[in-house]
């Protein structure tokens, strides 16, 4: 039932993608200083002359130039790759997302040479400027989603070290770069906030006078229809999902407060929500016509995971893991909503993030991936295993990359996003008795 998540498990890459082809001879232009030739990982990488000479800072210009892994903003590329320690781990991480658009669920050698030398600068006493920091984020990231939780806790405890010895306070930018990496890996673990690691606050001033359209808002936002960026079915879906949230959010935030909302009022929420749920039920596939429209049919296998899981108090993961029919490639014809989720996503241009008017919803869609695929599969064969690792690396890089490849100008608007969507976790979390409400 899983065939249809193609992915391979062999770690070289015979691609010469112009990412590889440039990042090898980076590594080969910092490995000529000791040993004058290329060492034999960088094999796999063919189509590039060994560069000789004092050529890194070309090299390093050619980066920012070419690299498409968070250059919104050239500034903050020049800073990054202004310092050797960042501008190596900014060179892994980008490797690591090459490693996910090709299809490999474990690191090709490349990679994994890269990540080599970035830990082998952190050894010795841990510096706590501001490039350290954003080192360990890039750490972080090339992490989530791996099996090994305990390399992710040793980063994120390292990132604590770093903040908790710094001596000035971080610059704006790293501040909210951290703040938006930080609060998507507490929605992808199904963890609360820590206010330590997301330092950046945000407000909802953003909502008068922006542009992006989320399914995931407090509150109804009254913009143009999205109908030059997509289809008018998926903004019907996107409409739909944020009447969804703020009707949610409306409800359970006077739980308990019965002076701030009637009776009759919580009926109206839940019958709306419900209402909303239904129509979601009756929506074609689009594999039952010729569109392919892949942006439509990941919004409505999201919303049916989301919006099941408001309605009738499920975890994201139940609702995720209810059967779904014919999922196009898979020779059994059926399979989880999760596996048809990832599916139809995949079948879109996920390196885009669908653009600047749609990364808001591309985002909400990978996060409700990454939420559902956290939690063990409930089959220990390895097919399964696999299948389910596949996925959960997946969706939250793919959540990780939305949230930060949008400009600054943006920020505010993204951590209001990823802030609204922890709090319906929370909510979802107190309707199925898995924490109490305070």
């Amino acid at each position: 039932m899983w065939r249809q998540d193609s992915y391979d498990l062999h770690t070289l890459s015979p691609s010469t993608h112009p990412v590889r082809v440039l990042a090898a001879r980076i590594y080969s232009a910092i490995a000529e200083a000791s040993t004058h030739s290329a060492p034999p990982v960088f094999q796999e990488v063919s189509g590039y002359s060994f560069p000789g000479g004092n050529v890194l800072d070309d090299l390093k210009h050619d980066w920012i130039r070419t690299t498409t892994f968070y250059c919104y903003d050239q500034a903050w590329m020049q800073y990054v790759c202004g310092n050797h320690l960042s501008f190596l781990s900014h060179v892994h991480a980008t490797l690591v997302y090459q490693d996910l658009d090709e299809g490999l669920l474990y690191e090709s050698d490349l990679t994994v040479y890269a990540k080599t030398k970035v830990l082998g600068l952190f050894r010795g006493p841990l510096n706590t400027d501001d490039t350290t920091i954003i080192s360990i984020l890039y750490m972080l990231i090339s992490e989530i989603g791996s099996p090994d939780e305990d390399a992710f806790s040793v980063h994120q405890d390292g990132l604590v070290t770093c903040l908790r010895n710094q001596q000035d306070a971080l610059g704006p930018n790293i501040a909210t770069f951290m703040t938006l990496v930080m609060l998507t890996f507490a929605i992808c673990r199904g963890k609360d906030e820590s206010t330590e690691l997301t330092p950046q606050l945000s407000s909802e001033a953003w909502l008068d006078n922006n542009d992006l359209i989320p399914p995931l808002s407090a509150r109804q936002v009254h913009a143009p229809p999205l109908y030059q960026t997509c289809s008018a079915a998926s903004t019907d879906i996107i409409w739909k999902m944020q009447r969804c949230t703020s009707t949610f959010l409306a409800r359970w935030n006077h739980k308990g407060e019965p002076h701030m909302i009637s009776s009759g009022q919580l009926t109206s929420c839940d019958a709306e929500l419900q209402n909303i749920y239904s129509d979601l039920l009756l929506l074609p596939s689009a594999e039952d016509d010729q569109t392919s429209d892949w942006i439509y049919e990941s919004c409505r296998i999201a919303a049916l995971i989301y919006c099941r899981s408001i309605v009738q108090g499920a975890t994201l993961a139940d609702s995720a893991n209810i059967m779904h029919a014919s999922i196009s490639g898979s020779s059994s014809g059926s399979g989880t909503l999760l596996s048809a989720l990832h599916s139809a996503l995949r079948k879109t241009d996920v390196q885009t993030c669908w653009g600047i008017e749609l990364s808001s919803v591309f985002l909400w869609v990978a996060l409700v991936g990454a939420a559902a695929s956290w939690s063990p599969p409930r089959s220990s064969s390895e097919e399964v295993l696999q299948a389910s690792a596949w996925m959960r690396k997946s969706f939250a890089l793919y959540a990780i990359r939305a949230a930060v490849t949008v400009p600054f100008d943006y920020a505010d608007a993204t951590i209001h996003v990823l802030r609204t969507m922890l709090q319906v976790q929370r909510y979802i979390a107190i309707r199925t008795g898995s924490i109490q409400a305070h």
